[in-house]
């Protein structure tokens, strides 16, 4: 097998920005690879020969990226692919991806892959996440990362020997298990190394799919990556109505989705219905501390949700932000779960912390029912319900966690 070292052109990371309401919310990126850091990595093994030839040798700068397995004299000759975005760390830590595609790009030929793709139906590939370490310069079969044991994609078989493209895209609800894997490589790239692209069977007959790499003398043949999430905070700013010591305003800092507002006492009893707006002022009729939140729902169903404590006083107001701020989306599993969904009679509702009280909302803001719970687990009748979706606000030791359920 050799090994090429081609030019690297410049390609710049496209970003294009959806104002809206006069605040930048969902904004989608297109990756290909900068010339300063491209990472891809050919890895091979030849277990037919005696010592293998190739466990030690790095493909780092080879011009394709080709995952193979063939069965040859006494043992198997193995190719894999690294496949790294290093870019991922434009991506904030708190975005939410809503979509995302991932595009390998086929080659006319190839001289260190010269059977191309195998079209056999019966064989497909296994998309991975790498958990650990590797360098595009030095990784080889033998130094090869860790990859997860769970979450992985499966990629067909091609349809041509040669100039095949692969698409995969992904959302909530269609191959999730992209979104969910960028999830762990996005914002600060502590997690981000990227993928493995194997093969799932070793056969007698010659399995295998090319694609360019980073090192491809064509750039538009380059690996790429493209992303939509949705970027905001729920937080807000409280103002004090001097003439009036227990009147306090509250206003979202941005306009984005819709806007929803809880007051509860120092017991976290409501003490208002929940208000729909972008901005509130209330009047206290006593003294003490309160808790006021604000609830953000984006029309992707994500939520942010920020908490804050209010002390109030007859003579002077002193305000306490013990802020809570969570971002997290309706359908993730995070620490809690409620199963099955969806459900006709009775839902049970699991958590790592104790489960305080849950209240169950309509999809239009109207809450429907409430059980006090104490306890890590519980089984709730909603045989009461009519069929159509419904919020869970879950109220735990650790904080406040949203989930969707259909009822049948």
């Amino acid at each position: 097998m050799k090994a090429y070292t081609y030019i690297k052109y410049i390609l710049f990371v496209v970003i294009f920005a959806t104002t809206i309401s006069g605040f930048s919310q969902q904004k989608t990126v297109k990756f290909k690879y900068l010339n300063t850091k491209a990472t891809d990595a050919v890895i091979q093994t030849d277990w037919s020969v005696n010592p293998t030839p190739y466990n030690g040798v790095n493909f780092g700068s080879m011009s394709e990226l080709a995952t193979t397995s063939t069965f040859y004299k006494k043992g198997t000759i193995n190719s894999q692919f690294l496949l790294r975005f290093d870019q991922l760390s434009l991506i904030p830590n708190n975005a939410k991806i809503i979509s995302a595609s991932l595009k390998l790009f086929g080659v006319p030929n190839s001289t260190n892959f010269p059977l191309g793709n195998s079209t056999l139906s019966s064989f497909s590939y296994y998309i991975e996440r790498i958990t650990s370490s590797w360098d595009e310069n030095t990784v080889t079969y033998s130094t090869q990362p860790s990859t997860a044991s769970t979450g992985y994609i499966s990629m067909p078989a091609a349809t041509s020997q040669w100039n095949y493209n692969y698409t995969l895209n992904s959302t909530s609800t269609s191959n999730p298990e992209l979104i969910n894997m960028l999830n762990y490589m996005k914002g600060n790239n502590a997690n981000n190394w990227g993928f493995m692209i194997t093969p799932n069977q070793i056969s007698q007959n010659y399995s295998g799919i090319v694609f360019a790499s980073s090192n491809h003398s064509d750039p538009t043949l380059w690996p790429e990556l493209t992303i939509t999430y949705e970027e905001f905070n729920c937080d807000f700013k409280v103002s004090a109505d001097t003439p009036n010591p227990k009147r306090y305003s509250f206003t979202s800092l941005n306009t984005y989705g819709n806007h929803t507002w809880n007051i509860y006492d120092a017991n976290y009893i409501p003490i208002i219905p929940t208000v729909s707006a972008s901005s509130y002022a209330y009047t206290f009729t006593a003294a003490g501390t309160y808790y006021v939140e604000h609830i953000v729902t984006t029309p992707n169903n994500n939520i942010c949700s920020s908490i804050i404590s209010i002390c109030v006083s007859q003579q002077a107001k002193g305000l306490t932000f013990e802020r809570k701020n969570t971002f997290s989306n309706l359908d993730s599993e995070n620490t809690i779960k409620v199963y099955p969904n969806p459900a006709k009679d009775n839902v049970t509702i699991k958590s790592i912390n104790t489960i305080d009280k849950v209240e169950i909302y309509s999809i239009v803001g109207l809450k429907v029912l409430v059980y006090n719970i104490v306890n890590k687990e519980a089984n709730i009748n909603i045989s009461s319900l009519s069929k159509g979706t419904y919020l869970f606000k879950i109220f735990t030791s650790e904080g406040v966690e949203i989930k969707k359920l259909i009822v049948e």
